[in-house]
This record gives structure tokens, C-alpha cells and sequence, in this order.
């Protein structure tokens, strides 16, 4: 029997909350936004940037966000703004993933009888089950900071949670062991590193604590609504008012608690300016993962396309609890599965030959981790266990080269080895993932990676490769769809593979997570307007595109509207 992932704990977690009346699936809300349309463009969620940007409409979090309500209530919104030529417009805004929730902030466990109360805080410790520097970017020089002094001495205190009113002491004895053992940091970026810990560490806590005054006193701004004004913002919670009971928590940790748990926004009572009355608002926050309907029935009507592709070619790779924990597992779940074959966990116990130290498998993992925080829209949800067996193989040669064998080819030897051990025996599925890690991982280096001559030759032959490889797996009445699928793939496991050596990646070492921090690949990185981390050269190229409209899409351009029977063998990408 597979043990469930972390993800799958969270989701059943989400589900008790649900059933509690905590939380509620976007799924089943009927919720709207109204605006006003003034200059005529299409309106479309990911481009919203709706917290103070100067339109008057300040929100109540320091976080971007959407303002949604009853039809009734967003229509009331849409009349009170429309002066002018603008147009009425309201729309009805949905989830992309089935799982995306909404907190009550109205919620009183108070309300609970003692077994619900139990349920409640047994899934709040389940969702806090991550480690409290998970998002927090602590760099890998520092690790034994952190083993020899920070820890040490918060474990001295034997407390949970550091008082605000005490964090002076606390920094205090952390700056006296740094210098008794001569380590070497000057005290501003010491006293940053451990604040930042501490204060993770405090979040943490108050979650399982006292979650609904937590998250409440975060995601508020006003400074009216605090008890204790002489307290610095944003970073506050309080627990029952009196003196000496104020604690500063870790914004960057809750925004990493809501990612990690699909929820996407609140529900409370706020009192309108614009309507002049209290209402019920869905504040949502999480902006990538919400969309008009309008938008989502075209996103569905392409992801759906990939899907029945998928299924027809690459069902029944695994059973169905295998096939489901690869597609919510981390990187560590993923190596502490598939080393369960002892010859597959030696070669993952090799040195990936990298400064950082890590065995291929730490380095494995960190590329996995790194494709679940920023790529995971980018491909239909059946493809995602396909992309991470790419992953597990794509440097499983490091460390077991024969003569004269380089790390690639090594690993595309042994990349059956895992496949046996998987039971793999889909011939089409094994020559796509050896594409996407070998010559696949070939062009993707050359073309954004190295300073190379006649890149748009390296461009086109690119696209022919990933257009024959899906004419030998698909065989007939292939679209750009399938070579779109390819491509991405490609370009996905570069963009992974060269963000572990940045410090976006993360890996666990003991009781800490370290970054990276390798400053070549670090500054070859540019953001999206999603956040998402792409090499700066993949826009030179126009390699950020994606057919789906999601992590990789839109930020530089999108490819023309699809339609059936029109696809360009000779230019299938339109590539100029």
C-alpha cells in the first residue's frame, strides 16, 4: 500500500474544514465581480493588479486581490463606478483547481461540540505541517547558523512562541553564541535571518493555536482594528489583548500556508464606502488560481483537448492510488518511493558533482519541488506524473557513468533501470521522457543557457525534433496542441532543472530548509507577471508561450486561436 503524500493529508484536511463550515470549495460558491469596462479591453484575472494601484479601490490586505460577492452585490458595485462611456460589466469568477478554498473569517470554534473541535484542530496541525522556513530564504552558507546557534538557543527558551516584547532578550543571547563562536555575519543580516525564523516559527504555532484570530490579524491592514498601535506592521497578532501577549507573525509563512492548501481567498463582513452598508465579500488573494468563467470555459475547452490525448496514449501507467501519489507527491516523497528498489536508491545516493553537496537525489528532489511551486498549471493534471518521471531520471547517470560516457548518456542508459522498477512497459511513453531529457534538454541548454551562434537555426530544428517525436508517439491527426505539450515539457524541465541551483529552490537538511544561491543562474532568471521564475533568454525566443494559457502563457505573447486542420507542418510554431 503507497502511503498517501502530503498533499493528499492536506486536501482531506481542507475537506473537515469544509464539512465544519471553515472553509468552502470555490466550487460550489456563485460568486461575481463587478466593474466598470472603460477602456473597452478584455478583462482577464491575471492581470489584475488591484491593491493599491491608484484607482481609489484599496483593499483591505497588503496582498493584490479581487473583490467578489452575490450577483446582486457585484452588480450594485458595477452601477455605483460607471460614469462616462464606461460599460456595466459582471463577471462570475471560478477556481481552476477542484480544490480551491475559501476561509470563513465569521467561523467560532466556539459554535463546535468537543469531537468537531478535535477535527477542526487535528486538520489545523495537518496544514501546518511544513517546515517554518519553507518559504522563508535562508541561504545555504548559513546552515550551520542555524544548527550551532539560532535553534540552540530557541531550544534553550523552551517556548513555542517568542513574545514581541521579548524578541530583544531572545536576539540578544543568538548575537552572543554567534560571536563566542566567531561565525561569521555582520549583525543586521544576522539579526534579519533569525527574526525571519522566529517569527515563521510564531505563525506556525498560532496556527494550530489560535487559527482564526491568526489568520484574521494578517490578512487585516488597518491600523484601527489593532489593540496595540505601538506595535510595527504588518508582521502582528494578538491573542487576548492584555500586555505581553502580542506576537510578531510571518506574512511570507501565511502566504505559503494558503498556497500550499489551495485556499485562494476569505469570506467576512466589511463595511462598503462604495454601497454604504455591510456586506459579505470574497476577498481573493490568490490571483493565479482564479479566472471568469468566460476564460476558464476556453482554458478548459484546450486543457480538456491535452487530457483526452493523454488518456488515449498514456492511461493505466500505474494503478490509480500509485498513479494519484505521484501527482500530489514532493520531491522527497517521490526519491523515498522509488528508492524503494535498492538499485534505483543507490544511484539517487550518488554525488550530483554539484557545490552544493547534494546527492542526485537531493538535487532530484529540489527540480521536482521547484516544478510543484511554479509549473504545475502549465501541463493537464495526467501529464504531471509523466513530467516527474522525467525528473526522477533526467541526471539519474550522475555518478554511474561508464568510460568515455558523459552524465547524459549515462542517464539515459539507466533511465530504463527506474522504468523497470516502475513496471513500466509503455515503449511511447519511455521514448518521449528520453526526448525531453536528452536531445529535448540539448536545444533547451544551447538555446538559453550558452552563448551560441545561429540560435534561430537551433530554434527551428528544435521544433522539427518535438514534431517528430509526436508523429512517431501520436501517429495520425497530430495538432500544435501535442507539439505545444512537448515543447513545454522541454523547456519546463530546464527551467526546473537550472532553478534548483537558484535560491528559489529548496531542500530540507536536518530541521532547516537552505537555498541555493548560485548568482550565475539567479540573475539568468526574469519573473513573470504570475511570479513565475523563466530564464531571461526564453523571451529573446519567445519560449515562454504555451497553448494552455496558464504558468507559461500570455506573459509574452500568445500563439494565434487553434483550429482544427489549419496546423502548419512546414512552421508548426509560426517561428520567424
Amino acid at each position: 500500500m503507497v502511503r498517501k503524500s502530503s498533499v493528499q493529508m492536506r486536501r482531506e484536511a481542507i475537506k473537515v474544514l469544509v464539512e465544519l463550515g471553515a472553509c468552502y470549495y470555490m466550487k460550489d460558491l456563485d460568486i461575481y465581480h463587478g466593474r466598470a469596462n472603460r477602456d473597452g479591453k478584455k478583462f482577464h484575472v491575471l492581470r489584475l493588479n488591484n491593491a493599491n494601484n491608484g484607482t481609489g479601490n484599496m483593499n483591505v490586505s497588503d496582498l493584490d486581490g479581487l473583490y467578489a460577492g452575490t450577483y446582486e452585490i457585484a452588480n450594485e458595485f458595477a452601477e455605483e463606478r460607471v460614469w462616462g462611456t464606461a460599460v456595466k460589466e459582471v463577471h462570475k469568477i471560478v477556481g481552476i483547481n477542484e480544490d480551491d478554498a475559501i476561509f470563513n473569517t465569521s467561523f467560532k470554534t466556539t459554535d463546535l461540540g468537543i469531537e468537531d473541535c478535535k477535527k477542526f484542530y487535528n486538520a489545523m496541525r495537518v496544514l501546518t505541517n511544513f517546515d517554518v522556513s519553507h518559504e522563508i530564504p535562508i541561504n545555504f552558507k548559513h546552515k550551520k547558523l542555524f544548527e550551532t546557534i539560532i535553534i540552540p538557543v530557541l531550544q534553550e527558551t523552551n517556548a513555542p512562541l517568542v513574545n514581541y516584547y521579548e524578541e530583544e532578550s531572545v536576539l540578544k543571547k543568538i548575537k552572543e553564541r554567534a560571536k563566542s563562536v566567531k561565525y561569521n555575519i555582520l549583525e543586521q543580516e544576522l539579526e534579519k535571518i533569525a527574526l525571519d525564523y522566529i517569527h515563521a516559527r510564531n505563525t506556525r504555532y498560532l496556527l494550530r493555536r489560535r487559527p482564526i484570530q491568526t489568520i484574521k490579524g494578517t490578512l487585516r491592514k488597518r491600523q484601527e482594528d489593532l489593540v496595540h498601535k505601538d506595535v510595527p506592521m504588518p508582521f502582528v497578532e494578538f491573542t487576548d489583548g492584555g500586555y505581553g501577549e502580542a506576537y510578531r507573525i510571518s506574512s511570507s509563512y501565511l502566504s505559503a500556508w494558503l498556497a500550499n492548501n489551495h485556499i485562494v481567498g476569505y469570506k467576512s463582513v466589511v463595511h462598503s464606502g462604495t454601497l454604504g452598508k455591510n456586506i459579505e465579500s470574497y476577498h481573493l488573494i490568490d490571483i493565479s488560481q482564479i479566472m471568469t468563467e468566460r476564460d476558464y470555459g476556453e482554458y478548459l475547452q484546450k486543457i480538456s483537448y491535452l487530457e483526452r490525448v493523454a488518456d488515449g496514449k498514456f492511461s493505466n501507467i500505474f494503478n490509480q492510488e500509485v498513479e494519484e501519489f505521484f501527482r500530489s507527491a514532493n520531491g522527497e516523497e517521490l526519491i523515498e518511493f522509488v528508492g524503494q528498489d535498492e538499485a534505483c536508491k543507490q544511484l539517487f545516493d550518488k554525488s550530483a558533482g554539484i557545490w552544493e553537496e547534494w546527492t542526485v537525489g537531493q538535487h532530484t528532489a529540489s527540480v521536482i519541488d521547484f516544478f510543484n511551486q511554479y509549473y504545475a498549471d502549465s501541463l493537464p493534471d495526467n501529464m504531471h506524473t509523466i513530467m516527474k518521471l522525467a525528473f526522477l531520471v533526467h541526471d539519474i547517470g550522475k555518478g554511474a557513468t561508464r568510460l568515455g560516457e558523459n552524465h547524459k548518456e549515462a542517464s539515459l542508459r539507466l533511465a530504463d533501470k527506474l522504468f523497470d522498477s516502475l513496471n513500466i512497459d509503455n515503449s511511447s511513453l519511455r521514448e518521449m521522457i528520453k526526448f525531453v531529457i536528452g536531445e529535448g534538454q540539448e536545444y533547451t541548454t544551447n538555446l538559453l543557457l550558452k552563448n551560441l551562434e545561429d540560435k534561430n537555426i537551433q530554434l527551428r530544428k528544435f521544433d522539427k525534433a518535438c514534431e517528430n517525436v509526436v508523429r512517431r508517439v501520436f501517429k495520425d491527426g497530430i495538432s500544435r496542441y501535442e507539439i505545444d505539450m512537448l515543447r513545454n515539457m522541454c523547456l519546463i524541465l530546464q527551467f526546473c532543472d537550472s532553478g534548483a541551483y537558484t535560491y528559489y529552490a529548496k531542500i530540507k537538511e536536518g530541521n532547516v530548509y537552505v537555498t541555493g544561491g548560485n548568482e550565475c543562474f539567479t540573475n539568468s532568471f526574469i519573473l513573470t507577471n504570475k511570479g513565475t521564475p523563466v530564464l531571461a533568454k526564453a523571451k529573446d525566443f519567445k519560449l515562454t508561450r504555451s497553448s494552455l494559457g496558464m504558468s507559461m502563457p500570455d506573459t509574452f505573447g500568445m500563439y494565434p486561436p487553434f483550429v482544427p486542420g489549419q496546423y502548419n507542418v512546414d512552421n508548426p510554431l509560426n517561428v520567424m
